[in-house]
């Protein structure tokens, strides 16, 4: 297998990431990244010192793409509504069989569990700020966060399969019940002015 000039270090997260969607964690190793790739072990060892630092660069990969990067876009937009509707798309499109594969590594894996509790953390924290900045107060904010990461973790880790449609419409559901609490106390607001 000759190696290809043009191969760099994400070619490799992106076969990690194909590998843990299609076989799990397990079947992560530096030979099924190679054969994917079409590559010998030398090139594997061109660019990482070995498995060790290979996984936390897949783990700084990872939750680049899949919530740093997110969460920047949404917050850029101007409208809450929009805010919120990125939120729920990104929450959708995540790459959800190999998260499942994540979260089932980290009972294992020190650095991906750092890395997943760090994940977890900032999703829920940005969505919380995300809701407060659409008029949630903080407490109602902090459980709307709380509950979709739930919902998310939940429908990945079914142990009845995953289903999208059910995940959009359940977070869709808690998204409308929210919003509506923001649209009561906007009209609140504005009939009381002596109101909260």
């Amino acid at each position: 297998m000759a190696r290809d000039p043009q191969l760099n270090p994400t070619a490799y997260f992106e076969a990690a990431m194909s590998i843990l969607r299609s076989e799990g964690y397990e079947g992560l190793t530096i030979q099924a990244m190679c054969e994917r790739l079409g590559v010998t072990k030398g090139s594997f060892y061109h660019h990482f010192e070995g498995m060790g630092g290979f996984v936390v660069g897949l783990m700084e990969f990872w939750e680049a793409e899949q919530t740093t990067d997110l969460f920047d876009a949404a917050e850029a937009e101007v409208s809450s509504l929009d805010r919120s509707r990125l939120i729920l798309t990104a929450s959708l499109e995540l790459d959800h069989e190999a998260e499942r594969s994540i979260r089932v590594w980290s009972t294992t894996n020190d650095r991906v569990a750092t890395t997943l509790r760090r994940v977890d953390t900032a999703r829920e924290e940005r969505v919380r700020r995300i809701w407060e900045s659409d008029g949630l107060d903080s407490e109602s904010a902090r459980v709307a966060a709380k509950m979709g990461l739930a919902i998310l973790i939940g429908y990945q880790n079914s142990s009845t399969g995953f289903d999208l449609s059910d995940l959009e419409d359940s977070l869709a559901t808690m998204t409308e019940a929210f919003r509506s609490r923001i649209r009561a106390r906007r009209s609140g607001a504005r009939t009381d002015p002596a109101g909260d």
